[in-house]
């Protein structure tokens, strides 16, 4: 018998909303997650990664002062950027996909 007021049920016997199910924890399995490539030609840590808007593109910014632009279906290296002085600690693409902004310890925002 429940010690609890007759207007509140306990826990394991209260109903769900209508518009939910008991899910068996037993029946979840994890997602399965694997390495799909290594793209490496910095030299310095790499600081930053960012994939393009459409998916087409990855930019990765490192400590050797350069943003790489990497094919992302190829998995191979398009375009190497210099300009930046210091470690490039982050890249973005833009909205529309056309330009990367590089952020560096060199103090200055690079846009390609």
């Amino acid at each position: 018998q429940s010690h609890l007021p007759p207007n509140i049920m306990g826990v394991n016997q209260s109903p769900l909303p209508p518009n939910m199910m008991r899910v068996d924890q037993s029946q979840i399995q994890e997602p399965t997650v694997s390495l799909a490539a290594t793209l490496g030609s910095h030299n310095g840590w790499v600081w930053s990664s960012s994939w393009s808007p459409d998916g087409t593109h990855i930019a990765s910014g490192s400590g050797d002062a350069r943003v790489r632009v990497w094919d992302a279906k190829k998995m191979s290296l398009v375009s190497t950027l210099e300009s930046h002085k210091d470690t490039v600690r982050s890249c973005s693409w833009s909205p529309d996909g056309r330009h990367i902004a590089s952020g560096s310890v060199d103090q200055t925002v690079k846009v390609w």
